[in-house]
């Protein structure tokens, strides 16, 4: 009985010196994403993101990675969804790793994940939309040939109001009239109505049988999301002969 006592006395104080486990928070004092609120899905918005450690960890022993969805955003440093961080210490002590991340496009929910050692925290952050402001309209050429005979290619890019990117998704649609009004009854192919990761709505354009030496005017119109006009719209003329 006293042997049994004894062994089981060893085993509780074998357990009791070994080390607590370490936990996420036992070396990461904070994670801060300052300017959040203000995350724009147009392109160009920046999140500074702050990692604080805690003061007695050895940087040397630290392998920490910051991990970002590719989708609505990335490293403003690297193209690689994996930032690795780099401690330093600062003049107060303080252990911290800084870094940027900028939008793409795509507005909505999404997570950054930070792993430190073997350690995981998930953050839930948002992208909010750009809203459609304006649209700038490009074409591959001024004049095109009539009879379905020639072709030239229009595209549209979607601005915010603050001339950034609008968030993709956006959709339009394309037009054609004649210097009176009417219907030009040109035919519309590789039609993208809905813009794309880069704001962009495009289509190739071939005006129909009418007469030669004439302006017909392409006009792109921006639709809400049943299918009305928004009074967003922008116009070109293309010279047909």
């Amino acid at each position: 009985m006293n042997k049994l006592y004894i062994v089981f006395f060893v085993v509780i104080s074998l357990l009791s010196c070994l080390p607590e486990e370490v936990q996420f928070d036992d070396l990461v004092e904070s994670i801060s994403f300052p300017q959040a609120g203000k995350f724009i899905a147009d392109g160009e918005s920046s999140i500074k993101v702050e990692v604080r450690f805690k003061e007695d960890v050895d940087i040397s022993d630290i392998k920490a990675v910051a991990i970002v969805d590719p989708i609505y955003m990335s490293h403003a440093d690297s193209e690689d969804e994996e930032y690795t961080l780099e401690p330093e210490v600062f003049g107060n002590g303080r252990v911290r790793s800084e870094f940027t991340v900028i939008s793409t496009t795509r507005a909505g929910k999404f997570n950054i994940r930070f792993d430190v050692n073997q350690f995981q925290r998930i953050y839930p952050l948002e992208s909010f939309i750009s809203i459609p402001h304006s649209i700038i309209i490009s074409k591959s050429s001024n004049s095109v040939q009539s009879g379905f005979i020639g072709e030239v290619t229009i595209e549209g890019l979607i601005l915010n109001e603050f001339g950034r990117k609008a968030s993709q998704g956006v959709k339009v649609k394309f037009t054609d009239v004649l210097s009176d009004g009417s219907p030009a009854g040109g035919i519309f192919r590789a039609e993208n109505l809905v813009s794309n990761s880069d704001s962009k709505v495009s289509t190739i354009y071939s005006p129909g049988i009418i007469s030669e030496d004439q302006f017909i005017t392409i006009k792109v119109e921006v639709l809400d999301n049943n299918g009305n006009l928004t009074g967003i719209n922008n116009s070109t003329e293309i010279f047909v002969y």
